[in-house]
């Protein structure tokens, strides 16, 4: 499933593409346990294209948070630094 946000200045009547984003739906059964559906039915090139886009941002993700993971427990305080340049924040530190 897919969500597109938009955002509409109304006194001009101008239409903004802000955001779009998918989610993922779970069926539960009457315990409240997720239970499993029937497959999804792939109808055409878009749906197929679609699908194979989710798998790999999900793979994506998923290296990005081991990456992430990892990355956090080896913390190299200066040279993280200095992906701070250019930034809008200021480092106050205790």
């Amino acid at each position: 499933m897919g969500i597109k946000i938009i955002a509409e200045n109304v006194k001009e009547g101008h239409v903004k593409h802000t955001n779009s984003s998918y989610f993922t739906m779970v069926a539960k059964g009457d315990d409240n346990k997720p239970v499993e559906v029937p497959g999804l039915i792939l109808e055409g090139k878009e749906d197929v294209r679609r699908f194979v886009q989710a798998i790999r941002r999900r793979k994506f993700n998923a290296d990005t948070e081991s990456k992430m993971r990892s990355s956090s427990k080896e913390f190299l305080f200066d040279e993280n630094m200095k992906l701070l340049e250019g930034q809008r924040c200021k480092v106050h530190l205790k």
